[in-house]
């Protein structure tokens, strides 16, 4: 089964749509595969170790992604909820945070 349509590729854009519980899981899907793309792109050609990789992705073992969200949110405590209105989509952000925060 296909599920692009369900599903786009960029996960900035799927964080935006994140409204409730089902479209915060499809977020983390997009998320998913964003990183899945990523780590065959860099199999083919990898990014030079100073920078992000192909997608963008800074933080490339779950223990980094997460120390850097928490880091993030931290950081921003409130300001996601502020800015986004509502818990599920601040909750994406801080998430989201974890890919490119350093």
């Amino acid at each position: 089964m296909d599920d692009t349509a369900e599903h786009p590729d960029d996960p900035y854009e799927a964080m935006e749509r994140v409204q409730d519980e089902a479209s915060f899981l499809e977020f983390l899907a997009t998320l998913a595969r964003d990183r899945e793309i990523e780590d065959a792109l860099e199999k083919k050609e990898a990014s030079s170790p100073y920078g992000s990789g192909a997608r963008g992705w800074e933080n490339n073992m779950i223990s980094t992604f997460l120390e850097a969200a928490a880091s993030c949110g931290k950081a921003h405590l409130g300001k996601h909820h502020r800015d986004h209105g509502n818990p599920w989509k601040a909750c994406a952000a801080i998430i989201l945070s974890g890919k490119s925060y350093e």
